[in-house]
């Protein structure tokens, strides 16, 4: 971005700012916010992008397909750029899913020294699925690599990229969309969550 350019935003946003004095001052931030990019030139994507984004999510090399989520994965686990590789590697073809439920396999990996003693895994969740209602005994910490679920309590739709934390002591249950797998990392504080009904049959 040029100097301009920084210019053109910092006037928009004062203009934005300087408004309507009946709103709040967090208010008129949030208009100002929202409205910044606005205020840039339309730019063309780089040349390629577009296939390098659709062989990326439809890749079945999960290092590839999960790349845009490998330095949250590699923050929430405490993981450096290697072994993060490594981890999204083992849930490729070939990987060995240890049943837990109808409908749910987990892969168990370590994560960092500060994190000694905390459950980590790769979990994938068949489409369509309803996850039972369930308790968590610690903090849940999940980021979603593919696929979605919605929350039966809420009615919340998570997709891939989507940061979730269940607090302890929360419970809830939830379905797997039905268009695909849904994968998940799991980082459990406390061990697995306490189920609180029979998981029900796969369709």
């Amino acid at each position: 971005m040029s100097e301009q350019d920084d210019e053109l935003l910092l006037d928009e946003a004062m203009r934005v700012l300087a408004g309507d004095k009946k709103r709040a001052p967090g208010q008129r931030l949030g208009d100002a916010l929202a409205t910044l990019p606005l205020a840039l030139a339309p730019a063309s994507p780089p040349a390629g992008l577009r296939a390098l984004l659709l062989d990326a999510v439809s890749s079945d090399d999960p290092v590839v397909r999960y790349a845009g989520f490998a330095r949250r994965f590699g923050r929430i686990f405490q993981l450096d750029d290697e072994r993060v590789r490594q981890v999204l590697a083992s849930s490729g073809a070939g990987a060995t899913w240890e049943p837990y439920i109808p409908g749910v396999g987990l892969l168990h990996f370590e994560p960092g020294p500060a994190l000694a003693g905390v459950d980590a895994g790769i979990v994938r969740f068949a489409a369509g699925m309803k996850y039972p209602r369930h308790a968590h005994v610690g903090d849940e910490h999940m980021l979603i690599l593919a696929g979605g679920l919605v929350d039966d309590e809420t009615g919340a739709r998570s997709l891939a990229g989507d940061y979730l934390l269940m607090p302890p002591g929360s419970s809830h249950g939830f379905t797997i969309l039905p268009d695909e797998d849904c994968v998940a990392a799991v980082l459990l504080h406390g061990g697995l969550p306490q189920l609180l009904e029979e998981p029900a049959p796969l369709r």
